[in-house]
């Protein structure tokens, strides 16, 4: 335990110290940077540029101009009398002369030069910011440098802790200082011979570990090679290669100090070149041979602004001055051609979608080198043009001839467009192949959204079309979010604004609920469904089939099709719910239908009563009922039913009650038999969930010309008899337990004699529980009341009174139960 925990404090001490180390580079080498400005500036200088190669310093360019002037190929023998030797020991000494100018504006410097075979001596003026090819030398060398710097610093603030951000962090920095160590080289020479000893050794120090440093990022990035993770050792050799080969030419050569460094450095540049095809080489297989999409789409753009900033300058300046001496490639394109590193990089390693610097390369970077490079095709298709324009021209003016060189433009720029679009296209498909029409898309789906009337279409719409036509892994819709106030991410989403579920590298977030449904089903972003200021729901978004993150585009193409969904899905709840009521009213239509096909079509007409019935169900349907039962001329039966409860349910279970009694009726001709089979079947069917109050009464003629009322109740309220003459009524006293409520219930008998003029009213509680806006109800006393004034009345007309009654005892309230009454008058 002890030696693990002392080993991984060593590897957090190795890791701080490398921190350290890169950012202790950065700071130096920003400082160098000003301090090469503050020459640029403030220090008057000779404007000549020295090639500092093998063998003696040359004058590579120079701003002046005649015999008496440096001129371009003079060797530097001495600078104020002093040979190289006395310069290369001053060290320090050196500087404070150079510091003095300062303020003197127009200085000179002796310079002892060897030209065509014979050393003179030239006083050379010495001016401030240096014009012509030094200082357009200086422009590139201190841009490009500043890029690398920035590229290095956007690395560390952004992911400066782990190995490939502090790599590629290193590599960068010691770019940025080749970049600036080359501009004091190329203001002066008299200030490149005089700090010679300093810029030297530094050249070597920087070629010697910036490219061993690139070729290990290569290795590394995005992933470490698995050979390399179990061997990281391999890349000491790397590093050490460049410094122990220039080191052993420095010490098999004699000389002063400065020519042993002139003549190692070939051997130096011959290295880092191999390290930079290398690297190449590497990058690109690495792409070809990668199958995750995130590390290809990164793979992608290093690999392409690495080849393209290396192999022209390989190819261009780097192997024809080595085997020929020449250059094919101007010095200021060659280093601008290198921006392409610190750029690519950069987006690389942020993953490039956390700003719109996507934009910014596609159309600084990428179409720029594309114009550069066809406009140099188009400036040799416009010679040519004129050159054999010029031959077949007979009015001897040539090439001159304006008239040629308008015709020739046309002929070029004819061929050029062509070109140049084909090979825009070109790149649009390697770089671009994922990215989107947007304002054709945001239409289309605009257009589906405002169709999508029909809530499964639209959810369809959501979490599939849309992701499709996106390039996302799917969708998904919450609907009726909870809401979580108090939090950030519900006030963002509640102001209509995108937010995402994970980091660009992948990390998720914390999500409080719902947001957390949405993350745990792969869901990576999430766009707000609003209706107004209603949060409706919430909308989630999978990853894009690409690897790459949302970039802004993005994010505000999903929040103006969130808004339109919002709308859309308000509109298809509100048609879902009118198509609801609507087939609910259907639906409720049809059951009313079918519960009054249950209810008797006509009163049965039997010799010596005048039968009645009536049933208004409180809502369209309900569950009271009445039902005749007629066996024969002699004898009816007379049933008045009450389902507990209301609407749809209490009158599917009326429908069974009826059903019931429709079966069982002819098999029992007493009625506490029927109601207690009734009883039986009901409760097994509904185990006491639902029950019936029924009222069961048979009529039946005796021989002798009487006749003879039976009841049986099981929970409804008793039957209201009223005898001929009498001016009281009375309940007959019969009850017992709705039907379904026990099993196995007895039920008794109530028998009576009636005589002509008797008066009976059968009805359920919504006749003495209707009920006025007061809350009062009917009642029983006024039930009485009414009967015992019915001396006389046919039955419908006292059916047509008590309905009246009724009506203006509740004055306008509404109806909360169903009402049914059946009227028998003995004639």
């Amino acid at each position: 335990m002890a030696s693990y925990l002392q080993r991984n404090h060593i590897k957090k001490w190795a890791n701080n110290g490398a921190t350290i180390l890169v950012w202790f580079l950065f700071v130096f080498v920003g400082l160098f940077s000003l301090f090469n400005l503050f020459i640029y500036f403030f220090v008057p200088v000779d404007g000549a540029s020295i090639w500092v190669r093998e063998g003696p310093i040359r004058v590579l360019s120079t701003a002046s101009t005649g015999p008496d002037g440096l001129q371009a190929g003079d060797v530097i023998l001495a600078v104020q009398g002093n040979d190289l030797d006395w310069w290369l020991n001053q060290r320090w000494r050196t500087l404070p002369p150079i510091i003095k100018r300062i303020g003197n504006p127009a200085p000179s410097t002796d310079i002892t030069v060897a030209r065509n075979g014979d050393s003179q001596t030239l006083t050379v003026p010495l001016s401030s910011r240096p014009g012509g090819p030094a200082g357009r030398q200086f422009l590139t060398h201190f841009v490009v440098g500043l890029a690398f710097l920035a590229s290095a610093w956007v690395i560390l603030r952004a992911r400066g802790r782990d190995l490939v951000s502090r790599l590629a962090a290193l590599t960068m920095l010691l770019l940025a200082l080749i970049e600036q160590n080359e501009i004091s080289l190329v203001l002066g020479a008299e200030l490149g011979w005089s700090l010679l000893w300093f810029f030297i050794p530094l050249r070597l120090l920087t070629r010697w570990f910036a490219y061993s440093y690139a070729l290990v990022f290569s290795l590394v990035f995005p992933q470490p090679k698995a050979w390399l993770q179990r061997r990281p050792y391999l890349t000491l050799p790397v590093h050490l290669l460049n410094p122990a080969v220039t080191l052993a030419v420095m010490l098999s050569v004699t000389g002063n100090l400065h020519y042993r460094h002139t003549v190692a450095y070939p051997w130096s540049k011959n290295i880092y070149v191999v390290y930079l095809l290398l690297t190449c080489i590497i990058f690109i297989h690495t792409y070809i041979t990668t199958r995750d999409v995130v590390s290809k789409n990164q793979l992608r753009w290093i690999a392409w602004g690495v080849v393209m900033a290396t192999v022209p300058n390989i190819l261009l300046v780097d192997l024809p001055y080595l085997l020929f001496g020449i250059r094919l490639l101007p010095t200021e394109f060659a280093s601008l051609l290198l921006l392409f590193i610190p750029l690519v990089v950069a987006v690389a390693i942020l993953r490039y979608h956390l700003w719109d610097i996507e934009l910014i390369i596609k159309t600084s970077l990428v179409y720029g080198a594309l114009s550069l490079a066809l406009g140099a095709v188009y400036l040799l298709l416009v010679s040519v043009m004129i050159a054999l324009l010029g031959r077949s021209n007979t009015n001897g003016s040539g090439a001159s001839n304006s008239g040629i060189f308008f015709v020739a433009a046309l002929v070029a720029a004819f061929l050029f467009a062509p070109a140049r679009d084909y090979v825009q296209r070109f790149i649009d498909r390697l770089f671009y192949r994922n990215k989107l029409n947007y304002p054709e898309i945001l239409n289309e789906m605009s257009r589906a959204l405002a169709t999508s009337i029909l809530l499964d279409d639209l959810l369809g719409l959501l979490t599939r079309t849309i992701p499709d036509r996106l390039n996302l892994h799917g969708g998904l819709v919450v609907l009726d979010a909870a809401p979580f106030p108090n939090n950030p991410e519900y006030d963002r989403l509640q102001q209509g604004h995108w937010l995402g579920l994970y980091d660009p590298d992948g990390t998720a977030k914390p999500c409080p609920p719902p947001l957390d449904k949405l993350q745990q089903n792969g869901m990576w972003s999430c766009v707000p469904l609003l209706s107004g200021d209603e949060l409706l729901g919430l909308y989630g978004l999978g990853p894009k089939k690409s690897g790459e993150y949302y970039n802004r585009e993005e994010m505000m193409l999903l929040e103006t099709l969130a808004r339109q969904a919002g709308v859309a899905l308000e509109n298809a709840r509100l048609h879902e719910e009118l198509s609801s009521q609507a087939q609910a009213q259907r639906d409720l239509e049809i059951a009313r239908r079918i519960q009054l096909s249950l209810l008797p079509a006509e009163d049965p007409v039997i010799p010596g009563l005048d039968i009645v019935g009536f049933s208004m169900p409180a809502q369209e349907v309900g569950g009271d009922f009445y039902h005749y039962l007629k066996f024969d001329d002699r004898r009816v039966g007379i049933a008045v039913g009450d389902v507990s409860g209301k609407g749809v349910s209490a009158a599917l279970f009326m429908a069974v009650s009826v059903s019931t009694l429709q079966a069982k009726s002819p098999h029992h001709l007493r009625t506490p038999e029927l109601l207690t089979e009734m009883n039986n079947l009901l409760y097994v069917q509904m185990k006491g969930r639902m029950n019936t109050a029924l009222l069961y009464t048979m009529i039946q003629q005796q021989p002798g010309g009487g006749l003879t009322f039976s009841a049986s109740n099981a929970g409804l309220i008793s039957p209201l008899l009223r005898r001929k003459g009498e001016s009281n009524c009375e309940f007959i006293d019969v009850g017992g337990l709705p039907l379904g409520v026990l099993a196995e219930v007895k039920y008794r008998a109530y028998h009576l004699e009636l005589v002509p003029g008797d008066l009976i009213l059968l009805c359920s509680d919504g006749v003495v529980e209707a009920m006025n806006a007061e809350g009062e109800m009917f009642g029983f006393e006024r039930l009485e009341h009414f009967m015992a004034n019915c001396d006389g009345l046919p039955a419908v007309e006292v059916i047509t009174q008590l309905q009246g009654a009724i009506t203006a005892f509740v004055n306008g309230a509404q109806q909360h139960d169903d009402i049914t009454m059946v009227v028998v008058r003995v004639q």
